[in-house]
């Protein structure tokens, strides 16, 4: 499944910056808002994002290719509670297709992405293919813009060094900026 995901990601990237007109740098900063299972032990923390967004001739449709670090803090911690007494971090390289209205200064955009994550905490760490679907508003402005979006993420995994359940849930909420 991850040379699926990998193969899937380049064959993207490659089309994509064969026809882009241009190239954005996008910047953000947010919280990871973790649900599910993971949401039982932990609690929102920190995260940065930092992303190349492929703009195609049909300015209504991205390429984004990003990378992003999130640590979920332990909602409690000592001896009654060791599955949870540690963060969860969170490293993941996604690829989004983003397809909004380009015009007009508020643009709003949904999104579908793919890619790998690893997730790792003192009892051990996993690698995961992770989908996910959000939305988004861009603010345009003279010679940036303002981006903010929800990104619901799910990614395939079962290991019980990150969590009993099938599956780690977690949505990203992040602010940025694109020039």
């Amino acid at each position: 499944m991850k040379h699926a995901v990998t193969t899937l990601l380049a064959a993207l990237l490659c089309a994509s910056t064969l026809q882009a007109q241009s190239r954005e740098i996008e910047l953000g900063v947010g919280l990871a808002l973790p649900s599910g299972a993971l949401g039982e032990e932990h609690t929102l923390g920190p995260l940065l994002r930092g992303a190349l967004v492929f703009v195609h001739a049909n300015p209504a449709w991205r390429l984004r290719v990003e990378g992003m670090t999130a640590s979920m803090p332990a909602r409690r911690s000592g001896p009654d509670s060791a599955d949870a007494s540690n963060p969860v971090d969170a490293i993941s390289a996604m690829t989004d297709l983003m397809v909004g209205v380009p015009t007009g200064k508020l643009q709003p955009f949904v999104l579908l992405g793919i890619g790998l994550q690893r997730f790792t905490r003192a009892g051990g760490a996993a690698t995961a293919t992770a989908i996910r679907a959000g939305a988004g508003l861009r603010l345009k402005l003279e010679a940036v813009s303002v981006v903010l979006e929800l990104t619901p993420t799910f990614a395939l995994i079962r290991s019980g060094a990150i969590s009993d359940a099938w599956g780690v849930q977690y949505a990203p909420l992040t602010a940025g900026i694109t020039f």
